[in-house]
This record gives C-alpha cells, sequence and structure tokens, in this order.
C-alpha cells in the first residue's frame, strides 16, 4: 500500500514546528529580521529551508530505492543571499532535516515536502516578526555580544565533552 499524501504532510508538519521552534536558524532568522528588511529576510530563509527540504526528502526518498536497487543489480540580493546562507548551512544536518530524510522514506514525499515547507514557514515567520520586535527593544550590540558569549561556551562544553559527548 502506497503511503499517503495526508500522512505525509501531517507528520511533517508537525514533525518540523516541534523542532524548529527555538532552533538555531528560528534564531538566525530573528537576528537577522533586527537588522535587514524583514521582507527579505523572510524570502531568502523560506528559500533555502525549501531547497533544503527539497533535498533532505530527495535523499530520504532516493536512498532507500538506491539501496534496493544496489541489491538486486550487483552488476549495474545580499540580504536575502547573507539570510539564505545562513539559513542553508545552518539546518544543514540539523534534526529536522535529519527527521526529514526518515520521514520520506516511510511517506509519501510530496507531503512530506509540503508539511515541512509549511512548518518551516510558520515557523521562520514567527522568527522574524519577532526579531523585528525585538530589535525595537534590544540593541543590535547586546545581541552581537551575547551571540557570542554563548557561541563560546559552547564551544568549551564540546571541547570538554570529548568525542564520546560525555562532560
Amino acid at each position: 500500500m502506497a503511503p499517503s499524501l495526508l500522512g505525509g504532510f501531517t507528520k511533517s508538519l508537525a514533525m518540523t514546528v516541534l523542532s524548529e521552534i527555538g532552533d538555531k536558524t528560528f534564531f538566525a532568522a530573528a537576528i537577522l529580521a533586527m537588522r535587514y528588511p524583514r521582507k527579505l529576510v523572510l524570502a531568502g530563509c523560506l528559500t533555502s529551508l525549501t531547497v533544503m527540504t527539497a533535498l533532505s526528502v530527495s535523499l530520504g526518498w532516493v536512498a532507500p530505492n538506491l539501496d534496493a536497487n544496489f541489491k538486486s543489480n550487483k552488476a549495474e540580493s545580499k540580504s536575502k543571499s547573507k539570510a539564505f546562507s545562513i539559513t542553508f548551512f545552518g539546518e544543514w544536518g540539523d534534526k529536522s532535516q535529519i527527521a526529514t530524510i526518515g520521514l520520506a522514506a516511510d511517506e509519501n514525499p510530496f507531503g512530506v515536502v509540503l508539511g515541512g515547507v509549511l512548518a518551516q514557514a510558520l515557523c521562520t515567520t514567527a522568527a522574524v516578526m519577532g526579531g523585528k520586535s525585538l530589535a525595537s527593544q534590544i540593541s543590535e550590540k547586546m545581541v552581537g555580544l551575547s551571540s557570542g558569549v554563548l557561541f563560546l561556551l559552547f564551544g568549551i562544553m564540546s571541547y570538554l565533552s570529548g568525542p564520546e559527548g560525555e562532560l
């Protein structure tokens, strides 16, 4: 029985919303919206997330099929672009991307894309709107300083935890 479009859509929508709220790309969109026009930030982020979701679904859909075929046939604009790059590479290897790959292996790929893109659009829009509101209350210098401190803190924690991930 073929996976349903609705099943892939709802699972992808729920999984992506839950994993993206408060994620690094969520905060990146909010921070970018503090400095750049919201429409351009939203367009750059959504374009990147759509491409990333489509790539993830493609990988999740193709990988099991390639594996099966192999086993059976062994013989044979600046802010729009700053926003795109930051979001694309921030999302690379992210938990929502990995989960989307897994979903696409079992569910209707088109439904997974639709649900994932809609979820990303909802979360990113909330981040961009929230980031613009925060800009009126928090200075960009304070955000940069806080981000730098957190980056160093996470780097130290990662270093101390070693390759096994234990402190």
